[in-house]
């Protein structure tokens, strides 16, 4: 069997979508038969023009395994910027898929487009099609446009039928959130395909030494880590800078990321005059680890917009080690998510200040929670195995 493996983010990149399929493919690939062939098709390094580090254009990885990055620019804020990088890895993704015929495609997609090329590439080869969905992209994109009344309409009218042509070709759907089935029901998406749904999970990086993860700190002021995208789907300018300066002889927030949305808070807080923020680049995991240990709160945040009432932020399952109280500024299925399932979680309000500094602080600092059934559940490892396997099994 041919197994053509498409996802736009891949190691050694920094982005949920990068560590997710990274270790899939590892567990994919230990899994298949020597007549077997996987090919990834992906990109070189691109989420952040702050990390930078080199990839090989090709690697063979034994004998019938490999992975083809494509070069694109690197990520830029704007809708055209982005459009324009995935272009150029849709063409190219297209001339290099036409080397061998695919038994089967799977694509991993946040924003549509990587399972609309999968879905194109499935029906040339008249091979079966594997799609994970990241994100409902409809959503969030015409969330991000609703001022605009032009491009909301035209995205609202154009988008269904690139949905409607990729949903319905697939074979498998799996959806990393429950909370996106109804729309798929809503809009009678995928009728002929099996539904399953495998989340976002821990990576082993992360469960290793889970004791000594738990240790408690030492620190003068309160140290809340953030670690992550700093972009328009999380708003931290419209929160932390009014949050910090509220804080500010208690607490101390170090944010590790990049995105869109770096200079709207970097200017929100030399305008607030905030002294109790720290801005760093975005960092590999491994240095993140030590980072997550000496901290004494893990904060995370979505912005309050439709699109991520359905969503579980990956971040909060990699959090979830340490032992460490989570600050959660969600609302919608992550709510309800972190409510049943994660012990230690406080929830918070997005966009309601007060609400998040009361949050912050009544946690006791002096208890660490142990969440071995959670860690268990969620471990990367035990959902690759079953996914790899329902992949081979399309």
């Amino acid at each position: 069997m041919k197994i053509l493996f498409l996802t736009f983010y891949f190691e050694p990149d920094l982005s949920a979508g990068s560590f997710r399929n990274s270790s899939l493919f590892k567990t994919l690939s230990s899994k298949i038969t020597s007549s077997d062939l996987v090919d990834v098709i992906t990109t070189s390094p691109n989420r952040y023009t702050t990390f930078k580090v080199k990839s090989e254009n090709y690697e063979r990885i034994g004998e019938n395994t490999s992975v083809r990055r494509i070069k694109v620019q690197n990520k830029k804020s704007g809708f055209f910027a982005q459009i324009k990088s995935f272009r150029v890895f849709y063409f190219e993704t297209l001339k290099f898929s036409k080397q061998n015929q695919y038994d089967l495609v799977y694509a991993s997609s946040g924003r549509l487009f990587t399972a609309f090329l999968a879905a194109r590439i499935a029906k040339k080869n008249k091979a079966k099609l594997y799609l994970d969905i990241r994100d409902i992209f409809r959503e969030t994109i015409t969330d991000v446009y609703k001022k605009n009344k032009v491009v909301f309409y035209l995205l609202n009218f154009f988008i269904p039928f690139i949905e409607r042509y990729t949903f319905n070709k697939a074979n498998v759907i799996n959806i990393v959130s429950p909370g996106f089935r109804d729309y798929f029901k809503k809009n009678k998406y995928g009728d002929n395909a099996e539904f399953q749904t495998y989340t976002n999970g821990i990576d082993d990086l992360f469960l290793n030494n889970i004791e000594e993860n738990v240790q408690k700190t030492s620190n003068t002021k309160k140290q809340i880590i953030y670690a992550g995208n700093i972009g328009l789907s999380q708003s931290l300018d419209k929160t932390l800078p009014y949050v910090a300066n509220k804080l500010h002889e208690t607490h101390e927030f170090h944010i590790y990321g990049d995105g869109a949305g770096k200079q709207d808070l970097l200017s929100k807080i030399k305008i607030n005059g905030c002294n109790n923020i720290i801005l760093h680049e975005p960092i590999n995991r491994e240095k993140l680890v030590d980072i997550y240990k000496k901290s004494d709160i893990l904060y995370f945040q979505l912005a309050e917009l439709d699109a991520f009432l359905r969503v579980i932020p990956s971040k909060l399952f990699e959090y979830s080690v340490y032992g460490k109280p989570i600050v959660a500024v969600v609302k919608g299925y992550s709510k309800s998510f972190v409510e049943r399932k994660l012990d230690g979680c406080y929830v918070a309000e997005p966009n309601n200040i007060d609400n998040i500094v009361e949050t912050i602080n009544k946690i006791n600092l002096d208890r660490l929670f142990e969440r071995k059934d959670f860690i268990k559940k969620y471990s990367r490892r035990n959902i690759n195995e079953k996914m790899s396997s329902s992949i081979l099994n399309t």
